[in-house]
């Protein structure tokens, strides 16, 4: 695919000296610096319209220096699609082990939801990569299809142990799924920071749908629930 030249961020310039000067030295520091700067552009610009020269210049390196960690724009696409699903699965990891199955469900959607944004949550930005698969060469699309499907098969897990335990009806487990993933995924297609509503107030209603979907009762400890997946979002932050 060939790269096109993004329009430059507002206020470009001022930001070029202010990310360079404090990017750390090292590879891993440089990496991250990476990931996280092509995602904003992503947000911001679109996938295709976004450059790697336009991501290199924001941190003052060259696009000679970026192809000793990604060879191309659809590699540095899926590095960063998949260190999110990382950070996705440390953060639930974290506190689902105590948690019963409608509370593992409901802070699995409040924090795949909050994660879709970066501007209420963390400064990590998932981009809605799924609408490029036909757009990127397969095989990226193929490895992208293989995270979004670890996504949805652990929420298979959390659904199938929930009609184990009763909790749940006995629902098609794989049209939950993917009716709970696809809920989640597509808020980036919407929300815009302030709106009617907050992140948290998105994904708190999107968690209380994915349990109507199953047919359980709604979490009383909501407060409580909130707090935990703040705290696993924080926790979860350290990852590189």
């Amino acid at each position: 695919m060939k790269d096109t030249i993004a329009r430059p961020l507002k206020g470009n310039r001022a930001s070029i000296g202010n990310r360079a000067s404090m990017l750390p030295r090292g590879g891993a520091h440089t990496k991250d610096a990476l990931l996280r700067v092509a995602l904003e552009h992503y947000q911001r610009h679109g996938y295709e319209a976004t450059s790697l020269r336009a991501i290199t210049q924001e941190l003052g390196l060259t696009v000679a220096a970026t192809y000793y960690h990604f060879k191309s724009k659809e590699e540095l696409l899926v590095a960063a699609y998949r260190r999110n699903l990382e950070y996705l699965q440390v953060a639930h990891d974290n506190i689902a082990a105590t948690l019963s199955s409608p509370e593992r469900l409901w802070t699995f959607v409040q924090l795949h939801t909050c994660l879709q944004r970066s501007d209420e949550g963390t400064g990590r930005q998932p981009y809605s990569a799924a609408l490029l698969l036909d757009s990127i060469p397969e095989e990226y699309a193929a490895t992208l299809r293989v995270i979004m499907c670890r996504i949805r098969d652990r929420l298979r897990g959390i659904i199938t142990a929930g009609i184990r335990a009763k909790s749940f009806d006995k629902v098609n487990t794989t049209a939950a799924a993917y009716a709970i993933f696809g809920m989640s995924h597509s808020v980036d297609l919407w929300f815009r920071p302030g709106g009617a509503l907050t992140m948290e107030q998105v994904a708190t209603m999107y968690a209380d749908f994915a349990l109507r979907i199953v047919g359980a009762r709604p979490v009383r400890n909501r407060a409580d629930m909130q707090r935990l997946t703040r705290s696993a979002l924080a926790a979860a932050g350290a990852l590189k």
